[in-house]
């Protein structure tokens, strides 16, 4: 029975590397086409090498905005000069506002040479798709900046569509317009108009300029931060 051990052992030593063997896989050659057992998911359907984030805005057109909305992508920071109704910016990769080129489709609205662009003039009721490209952008858009590029692609309106948007939120804030849209082959037209406001009377901390002694600390309301304006777009 011990003489019996190696040669055991010995057959399942060249058991073993026989598997081995045939579970490598074969060297690829050159020239050669490489098979995959699915598709490779892109970020972005103009560049699927950019590193881009591509939003679909019809799809979350009626519970969020366009700053919500730009939050959602990797490597953005939404940059407001003050409460609700104020104008705001986006910053990519750290990069300041004026370093993002906008783009609404192929038309530039802002670049590096003009400043940055107050992106709450832009409905979303206009807007199709918001693409995000971080860095380098495609060539073909000819266009560049430090920080990257923020295309929005129009919503092309093949009927003619008439509709209306209210949303309301917390101290007093409330939005409403109205917007139509249609056209032809050669030509679209789309439009909309409404207002909105806010009370602004959110609650902040009041130190009395004492901020090491939290005695005298009293919760006060703002009573500064209220607007109410118009708006209309085509």
């Amino acid at each position: 029975m011990g003489a019996q051990l190696p040669a055991l052992a010995l057959v399942g030593t060249f058991t073993f590397w026989v598997s081995f063997l045939a579970a490598r896989p074969s060297r690829a050659q050159f020239g050669e086409t490489a098979e995959i057992d699915r598709e490779i998911p892109a970020t972005n359907s103009l560049d699927p090498t950019a590193a881009g984030t591509e939003i679909q805005v019809t799809d979350r057109i009626v519970a969020q905005s366009m700053d919500e909305l730009l939050r959602q992508s990797a490597g953005v920071r939404v940059v407001q000069t003050g409460p609700a109704g104020r104008p705001f910016c986006l910053r990519l990769r750290g990069a300041p506002c004026d370093q993002t080129t906008v783009l609404l489709g192929d038309v530039p609205l802002s670049n590096p040479d003009t400043g940055d662009f107050d992106l709450s003039l832009i409905p979303l009721e206009a807007v199709e798709k918001i693409q995000v490209m971080r860095g380098g952008v495609p060539a073909w858009l000819n266009q560049g900046a430090i920080g990257g590029v923020l295309r929005l692609i129009p919503r092309s309106y093949e009927t003619n569509e008439v509709g209306a948007r209210v949303t309301g939120g917390s101290f007093g804030t409330w939005r409403a317009n109205v917007f139509g849209g249609g056209g032809g082959k050669k030509i679209e037209l789309f439009a909309t108009g409404g207002a909105a406001g806010s009370n602004g009377d959110f609650p902040y901390l009041d130190d009395n300029g004492t901020r090491f002694n939290p005695d005298d600390d009293v919760e006060r309301r703002r009573q500064n931060a209220d607007f109410l304006e118009g708006f209309g777009f085509s």
